[in-house]
Protein backbone atom coordinates (compact mmCIF):
# COMPACT_ATOMS: atom_id res chain seq x y z
CA UNK A 1 0.00 0.00 0.00
CA UNK A 2 1.65 3.45 -0.90
CA UNK A 3 2.03 6.42 1.04
CA UNK A 4 0.33 10.24 0.81
CA UNK A 5 3.68 11.16 -0.09
CA UNK A 6 3.78 8.62 -2.78
CA UNK A 7 1.24 9.26 -4.34
CA UNK A 8 1.53 12.98 -4.25
CA UNK A 9 4.91 12.15 -5.71
CA UNK A 10 3.53 10.00 -8.30
CA UNK A 11 0.84 12.44 -9.16
CA UNK A 12 3.37 15.55 -9.64
CA UNK A 13 5.46 13.49 -12.13
CA UNK A 14 2.27 12.11 -14.54
CA UNK A 15 1.50 16.07 -14.25
CA UNK A 16 5.31 16.80 -16.00
CA UNK A 17 6.24 19.13 -12.77
CA UNK A 18 9.54 19.69 -10.75
CA UNK A 19 9.19 19.76 -7.11
CA UNK A 20 9.74 23.57 -7.75
CA UNK A 21 6.89 23.99 -10.48
CA UNK A 22 4.35 22.36 -8.36
CA UNK A 23 5.76 24.40 -5.44
CA UNK A 24 5.08 27.70 -7.46
CA UNK A 25 1.98 26.56 -8.95
CA UNK A 26 0.46 25.90 -5.05
CA UNK A 27 2.32 29.33 -3.66
CA UNK A 28 4.95 26.91 -1.65
CA UNK A 29 8.55 26.13 -1.51
CA UNK A 30 10.43 23.82 -2.74
CA UNK A 31 10.91 21.94 0.86
CA UNK A 32 7.26 22.10 1.66
CA UNK A 33 6.85 19.64 -1.81
CA UNK A 34 10.19 17.57 -0.39
CA UNK A 35 8.41 17.02 2.61
CA UNK A 36 5.23 15.66 2.12
CA UNK A 37 6.81 13.55 -1.06
CA UNK A 38 9.69 12.00 1.28
CA UNK A 39 7.33 11.32 4.30
CA UNK A 40 8.43 13.85 6.83
CA UNK A 41 5.81 15.07 7.94
CA UNK A 42 4.38 14.02 11.57
CA UNK A 43 1.15 15.06 11.24
CA UNK A 44 -0.20 14.73 6.95
CA UNK A 45 -3.20 16.05 7.70
CA UNK A 46 -2.05 19.32 8.69
CA UNK A 47 -1.48 19.92 5.08
CA UNK A 48 -4.84 19.04 3.83
CA UNK A 49 -6.08 22.72 2.64
CA UNK A 50 -2.83 22.15 0.29
CA UNK A 51 -3.79 18.77 -0.42
CA UNK A 52 -7.26 19.93 -1.75
CA UNK A 53 -5.59 22.45 -3.80
CA UNK A 54 -3.26 20.41 -5.14
CA UNK A 55 -6.26 18.55 -6.35
CA UNK A 56 -8.05 21.33 -7.55
CA UNK A 57 -5.89 22.70 -9.22
CA UNK A 58 -4.51 19.76 -10.91
CA UNK A 59 -7.20 17.54 -11.47
CA UNK A 60 -6.09 14.80 -9.07
CA UNK A 61 -8.63 12.52 -7.29
CA UNK A 62 -8.59 13.43 -3.73
CA UNK A 63 -9.93 9.91 -2.07
CA UNK A 64 -7.24 8.50 -4.14
CA UNK A 65 -4.51 10.70 -2.90
CA UNK A 66 -5.66 10.95 0.38
CA UNK A 67 -6.51 7.01 1.12
CA UNK A 68 -5.06 5.17 -2.06
CA UNK A 69 -9.37 4.64 -3.12
CA UNK A 70 -10.30 5.23 -6.63
CA UNK A 71 -8.35 6.27 -9.99
CA UNK A 72 -5.32 9.39 -9.43
CA UNK A 73 -7.40 11.70 -12.27
CA UNK A 74 -10.38 13.61 -11.15
CA UNK A 75 -12.61 15.91 -12.71
CA UNK A 76 -12.39 18.37 -10.11
CA UNK A 77 -14.84 21.55 -10.34
CA UNK A 78 -13.55 24.00 -11.81
CA UNK A 79 -15.44 27.44 -10.52
CA UNK A 80 -16.91 28.49 -7.74
CA UNK A 81 -20.17 27.88 -9.40
CA UNK A 82 -18.97 24.39 -9.92
CA UNK A 83 -18.31 23.57 -6.52
CA UNK A 84 -22.22 25.61 -5.30
CA UNK A 85 -23.75 23.65 -7.74
CA UNK A 86 -22.07 19.90 -6.93
CA UNK A 87 -22.82 21.00 -2.83
CA UNK A 88 -26.58 21.89 -3.37
CA UNK A 89 -27.03 18.95 -5.96
CA UNK A 90 -27.93 22.13 -8.49
CA UNK A 91 -29.28 20.87 -12.00
CA UNK A 92 -27.58 21.98 -15.14
CA UNK A 93 -30.88 23.98 -15.37
CA UNK A 94 -30.86 25.44 -11.89
CA UNK A 95 -26.74 26.18 -12.53
CA UNK A 96 -26.85 28.00 -15.48
CA UNK A 97 -29.62 30.26 -13.84
CA UNK A 98 -27.75 31.39 -11.54
CA UNK A 99 -24.48 32.15 -13.80
CA UNK A 100 -27.41 34.17 -15.74
CA UNK A 101 -28.10 35.99 -12.55
CA UNK A 102 -24.60 36.54 -11.45
CA UNK A 103 -24.06 38.04 -14.87
CA UNK A 104 -26.63 40.45 -15.13
CA UNK A 105 -26.09 44.19 -14.81
CA UNK A 106 -26.96 45.19 -11.13
CA UNK A 107 -30.13 46.95 -12.02
CA UNK A 108 -31.62 43.64 -12.90
CA UNK A 109 -30.27 41.57 -10.23
CA UNK A 110 -32.42 44.39 -8.16
CA UNK A 111 -35.33 43.26 -9.98
CA UNK A 112 -34.99 39.99 -9.72
CA UNK A 113 -34.31 40.13 -6.25
CA UNK A 114 -37.55 41.84 -5.60
CA UNK A 115 -39.44 39.37 -7.37
CA UNK A 116 -38.17 37.06 -4.84
CA UNK A 117 -39.04 39.09 -1.34
CA UNK A 118 -42.22 38.15 -0.71
CA UNK A 119 -41.21 33.96 -1.12
CA UNK A 120 -38.79 34.97 1.85
CA UNK A 121 -41.07 36.93 3.85
CA UNK A 122 -42.78 33.66 3.88
CA UNK A 123 -40.07 31.10 4.75
CA UNK A 124 -39.91 33.72 7.79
Amino acid sequence: MSTIGERFKEARKNLGLSRRELGEKLGVNLDVISNIELERLKNPQQKEPLFKLFCKECGINYLWLMEGVGKPISEFPKTILDDLASAYKLSSEAKELVKRFINMPEEKREVITELFTPIKKDED
